[in-house]
């Protein structure tokens, strides 16, 4: 039997807090699902159409990172797009 409040199995050595989870997958080099990284940041924020596919994908995959994606994809898109009204504005 396990006790309800631990944190780890004393048999088989399974993680259960959330924290102590996350802070072992890091030790080990996995990958982090809930956040983006920095090449993921890169492509959502230069290529947002592609970075808002990405997103997608690991949206349907159950990433939690992927809905996370599509929004930062939809606002640079929509901050790029302005930047470029703003500067064919500006040439006229």
């Amino acid at each position: 039997m396990i006790v309800a409040s631990a944190a780890k199995c004393r048999f088989c050595g399974a993680v259960f807090d959330p924290r102590l989870k996350a802070r072992a997958k890091k030790r080990a080099g996995g990958e982090d699902i809930d956040n983006p990284s920095a090449g993921e940041w890169a492509i959502c924020i230069l290529l947002a159409g592609i970075g808002c596919i990405v997103g997608i994908v690991y949206a349907v995959q159950g990433k939690p990172k992927g809905l996370k994606m599509v929004g930062i994809s939809v606002v640079a898109a929509i901050f790029w797009n302005v930047l470029l009204a703003i500067v064919r504005s500006s040439i006229r």
